[in-house]
């Protein structure tokens, strides 16, 4: 039994993904020029320093587990603050408290 013919679908993306993607971060970039803070050396020797001082994610240990931590967090949200993204004090989180429950939180304000 013979298939029926491919159809070809019209691309729903104006550019190549990379390109998107490229344009997307340099949006981003500008927009929140504190960024270029995370890429600097200072700031690479200060999250392993956390890291090396408390080893395991802090949320996790309040729940009464063990996860090694490997995100250097700020416990006050810097939002671009020099003085807080510098000189803030400075907290160990696993993952999954940074990118999900922490970052939740900060949204709804708490």
């Amino acid at each position: 039994m013979p298939s029926s013919p491919k159809t070809a679908r019209p691309s729903h993306r104006a550019t190549a993904p990379s390109e998107a993607r490229a344009e997307y971060d340099a949006r981003r970039r500008s927009r929140y020029e504190w960024r270029k803070w995370y890429g600097s050396q200072r700031w690479r020797r200060m999250a392993k320093a956390q890291l090396a001082a408390q080893p395991l994610c802090c949320m996790c240990e309040a729940e009464g587990r063990v996860e090694i931590a490997t995100v250097a967090d700020h416990v006050i949200p810097h939002r671009g603050d020099w003085t807080l993204f510098w000189e803030g004090e400075l907290q160990s989180l696993c993952a999954h408290h940074h990118n999900r429950a922490k970052q939740s939180d900060e949204a709804r304000g708490a």
